[in-house]
């Protein structure tokens, strides 16, 4: 059926009872067939006082009429099917209504995500544009940022705004102040909007804005404050509902706390690099130290034995020319502490890994090993280019790790094997293993096993000290042990 323009509601409810073949109804009512249709009972179907549809029974014999009770019992169906059916329209506009706003936001959970998972303020912006002129209809947009001063604010990002018509800053006005404080979204349309492109300076923006239709001012705003404002610009007049500019005020808010989480997670990524190249420039300085009380420590045992050594010359020059050699390397350490402040100026030349790794073993240099027994057999030379001083601190770290990790009791395994143009030293330990945490952030400062007395350093500070030879460090760590694996590119020959 389909309702005559000359058909209205009062008609429709006058027809009570239903309607025999009424001449009134057929002017009203259209049927898509009637062929075969001659007689027919009609009947409205009125829900709390509002028309929603209409019943009918036709025949296709040419039945004269149906009998009171039958247009009385069409009549109770449709009103029942009527009361239901308005019942069941007024639940699903409810719930069509509900749905729209659990999308709306679901929709602003997922862009709200999608902005905290940004790792940089800039990024965040232009999804934040992006959003806004795709919802809000228009053809442009920009961002602004207010300055630290507060007076002004500062160009960030754009979408389809002329170049020209962009300044690097806005010195606030009025007009802006008044957006800056405002809890949601403001739209400037003809009257405002050429008073708010008069309030800019002569030039090409007050141009463009003078040729746009409408301007609307989207507060980027945390509870207490405004970082800025988004720009929405438009051919023609904004007119936006108050959905609308609830969702643009909500994604401003969004962006506000994004945009600050950014900047604090940059800050804070700052300290912490400087926190993590102080850190470890004083893990490097402190095994230089410690190399330099060693160093020290062999002088002095070396000295108290040469009153005993008077009347043997040749042991008395021997034990003189290991106090100087001591002597030597002790002034090359001291010199080196001041690399501790940037690892990254240490000048590399051509050494013997194997004849510094003997003589760092042998030497007073290593770490106290209490009551581990230690193995290195001795290479044909291998050449790599390093700092000695600050390789051998390397391994001061690394041995003392492993005696720790063996509580002082244990087997300390170092091997140097040459593999495919690399050189290659391990250093294996008989200890407990490390813990799969530990395993996956051994060379992470500030990170250290439970039964560790360390800072968390000395692996960070092996590490750094890797780096800077361009070298690799790998680590195998099981119930039984830990190995550490350098690989260094080894020189063809000495140069």
């Amino acid at each position: 059926l389909r309702l005559k323009d000359t058909a209205n509601d009062e008609e429709l409810r006058s027809y009570d009872p239903p309607l025999t073949r009424s001449e009134r109804f057929k002017e009203d009512v259209e049927y898509g067939d009637t062929a075969g249709r001659l007689s027919f009972l009609a009947a409205p179907m009125i829900g709390h006082d509002q028309v929603i549809g209409a019943i009918r029974l036709t025949v296709k014999n040419d039945l004269t009429e149906f009998t009171s009770d039958e247009e009385t019992f069409l009549l109770q169906i449709a009103r029942e099917m009527a009361a239901t059916i308005k019942e069941a329209w007024d639940w699903t506009k409810a719930n069509e209504k509900a749905l729209t706003a659990e999308r709306e936001v679901l929709r602003l959970y997922e862009i709200g995500l999608a902005l905290a998972q940004a790792s940089d303020v800039d990024t965040i912006i232009r999804r934040v544009l992006s959003t806004a002129i795709s919802e809000s209809g228009v053809k442009a947009g920009s961002v602004w940022i207010l300055s630290r001063a507060r007076n002004s604010l500062e160009f960030q990002v754009n979408q389809g705004s002329p170049e020209e018509a962009l300044p690097s800053v806005i010195h606030l006005n009025d007009i802006f102040k008044r957006s800056i404080e405002a809890s949601k979204a403001i739209c400037f349309n003809e009257d405002a909007r050429k008073q708010y492109a008069s309030s800019v300076p002569p030039g090409p923006r007050r141009d463009y804005l003078a040729s746009l239709g409408g301007v609307m001012h989207v507060p980027l705003r945390l509870k207490d404050d405004c970082l800025g404002l988004m720009f929405l610009e438009s051919a023609g007049s904004i007119t936006s509902s108050d959905q609308t500019c609830e969702f643009l005020g909500m994604l401003g808010s969004f962006a506000a706390v994004a945009i600050q989480l950014a900047q604090a997670n940059k800050d804070l990524l700052d300290t912490l690099d400087k926190t993590r190249t102080l850190a470890l420039g004083g893990a490097i300085a402190a095994g230089i130290r410690h190399q330099v009380k060693n160093t020290l420590s062999s002088i002095v045992a070396t000295r108290s034995n040469l009153p005993d050594l008077i009347n043997d010359r040749d042991r008395f020059l021997e034990k003189l020319d290991e106090i100087n050699q001591d002597i030597d390397l002790l002034v090359q350490q001291a010199n080196n502490l001041i690399l501790a402040e940037d690892p990254g100026e240490a000048e590399l030349k051509t050494v013997d890994l194997s004849d510094l790794v003997d003589k760092f073993m042998k030497g007073p240099e290593k770490p106290p090993l209490a009551r581990v027994k230690w193995q290195f057999a001795p290479r044909e030379q291998i050449f790599i280019d390093a700092h000695p001083i600050l390789l051998r601190t390397a391994l001061f770290n690394l041995i003392q790790n492993a005696v720790r990790a063996m509580n002082g009791d244990g087997k300390l395994y170092i091997r140097l094997s040459d593999e495919s143009g690399w050189a290659v030293l391990s250093i294996r330990d008989t200890g407990t293993g490390m813990s799969p945490y530990m395993l996956a952030h051994c060379f992470d400062p500030f990170i250290s096993e439970e039964f560790s007395r360390g800072r968390g350093l000395g692996l960070a500070a092996v590490k750094a000290v890797v780096d800077l030879h361009k070298a690799q460090i790998s680590v195998r760590s099981t119930a039984e042990g830990t190995t550490f694996f350098l690989k260094f590119i080894q020189k063809a020959e000495l140069c």
